[in-house]
């Protein structure tokens, strides 16, 4: 750009007269001059660099100042970088060309990030964030797998605030509710928790994190939802058991009255047996009773007849 501004400008002091050419027309753009120019202009006209007077702003050094303004801006904020991936070389939404997405993963080192990270550490959480993860959940969440930490409390609710960061001067979002106090106490059930539930070289305790190998963190969601899957287990077991135990007690009640009915059925059976026999005894006493009252009356008479016949 500065090449052809000069050219230009040369082609002017020639005094050939022609008009400027188009090519050369805007790669010098008439913007702001330069600070020292203007500097040297208010001194009284002194001239620039090497005695040069200074001519408009370049295409090059508008561009060299841009890039610094670029540069002081990502320096005063806390940028994060995010790899781009093109699915496909015609444009087209939803359309994922396999082989050119996989040569660009190749390519970028994004696999061998990714091998590397799980060689390592890949999961890292802050011990507040994490402890709230394992307090959430039915029946008191990751913490009711081991007793020591249940009895741990669970973090206050979040309250994000946003506060400057003096190193950077950035706005940066944080966690008003984790206290010293809370951050130790997380930390605590954190240990507690991964010395239990993981071997000691599948974690490590950082300052302010935890760090798990690849794996870990499902390895302990596995034997929650196996607790709590025994749990329902055992849940079902004793409600079907009761179930039974209501349906083979209305059984044997049932059986036991009818039992008890058969029983009474027959007691009474022997009872009005006996009162019949007994009946019929006594009928058959007062029966003979009178035949004997009879039978006497009767002797009682023919004697008396005999007695007077005698006479």
């Amino acid at each position: 750009g500065g090449a052809g501004a000069g050219a230009g400008a040369g082609d002017d002091d020639g005094g050939s007269g022609s008009p400027t050419s188009p090519v050369v027309t805007p790669l010098a753009l008439p913007t702001t001059p330069n600070p020292a120019s203007a500097s040297g202009t208010a001194g009284g006209g002194a001239s620039g660099k090497g005695g040069r007077p200074s001519g408009p702003q370049t295409i090059a050094s508008k561009f060299k100042r841009q890039l610094a303004e670029l540069n002081d801006t990502l320096l005063a904020t806390a940028p994060h970088y995010v790899r781009c991936i093109k699915p496909n070389g015609k444009k087209l939404a939803h359309d994922f060309d396999l082989p050119r997405v996989l040569d660009q993963l190749l390519y970028s080192g994004v696999m061998e990030t990714v091998r590397i990270r799980r060689q390592g550490f890949p999961f890292r959480e802050s011990f507040g964030e994490f402890w709230r993860r394992c307090c959430a959940g039915p029946v008191g969440g990751y913490r009711s797998l081991v007793p020591a930490a249940a009895s741990v409390p669970a973090p206050p609710e979040p309250r994000y605030t946003d506060r400057e960061d003096p190193s950077t001067r950035a706005t940066v979002t944080y966690d008003a509710a984790m206290t010293p106090d809370v951050v130790e106490t997380c930390r605590r059930g954190t240990e507690l928790l991964c010395s239990a539930l993981l071997s000691a070289e599948s974690f490590r305790m950082g300052k302010t994190k935890v760090f798990m190998k690849d794996g870990c963190l499902e390895t302990v969601h596995r034997l929650y939802s196996a607790t709590h899957a025994t749990v329902i287990q055992k849940w079902w077991r004793v409600t079907a058991a009761r179930q039974s135990y209501h349906v083979i007690r209305r059984a044997l009640v049932q059986a036991q009255r009818q039992w008890r009915n058969t029983l009474a059925e027959r007691k009474a059976r022997a009872i009005e047996a006996k009162i019949v026999r007994l009946q019929a005894n006594i009928r058959r006493h007062s029966a003979q009773q009178r035949f004997r009252r009879r039978l006497a009356a009767r002797r009682n008479a023919v004697l008396c007849a005999q007695r007077n016949a005698r006479m």
